[in-house]
């Protein structure tokens, strides 16, 4: 990995990674979360820490469009339908964890409302998000 923060420019190794790594977003203190694809089974994401080594993977759910943290240390994925309609994690349509790969939230519609089906733009700032 090569981080550039604020024109300072450095390497750093990752460690125990066991995906082939389609996302990633960085989290507060130097630590990252990933999501991929993992041939041993179905924990698709993973935290790095400073240090590049693996803290801790995570079932993320299938057909994340989208993943993102916020500065509160929150992470979020948003699906697609290829994941809304087959498995139980992606089925909300937006999901929140923290930075430790726990479920915190998921959408509910309120009523009346139609459930989300797909999601084609996201962004968050500190627990707020837009879709």
């Amino acid at each position: 990995m090569v981080i550039d923060s604020g024109g300072k420019v450095r390497e750093q190794v990752w460690r125990d990674m066991s995906l082939r790594v389609t996302d990633l977003d960085a989290l507060p203190n130097a630590r990252f979360v990933v999501q991929g694809h993992n041939p041993a089974g179905d924990q698709n994401a993973q935290i790095v820490g400073r240090d590049g080594r693996r803290r801790r993977s995570f079932t993320l759910g299938r057909a994340a469009e989208f993943l993102m943290a916020d500065r509160r240390h929150h992470v979020w994925s948003a699906y697609g339908d290829e994941g809304v309609y087959i498995d139980p994690i992606s089925a909300a349509g937006l999901v929140r964890w923290d930075s430790g790969g726990n479920r915190q939230w998921e959408y509910t519609p309120p009523e009346g409302s139609e459930y989300i089906d797909t999601v084609y733009a996201f962004n968050v700032d500190d627990g707020v998000v837009v879709s």
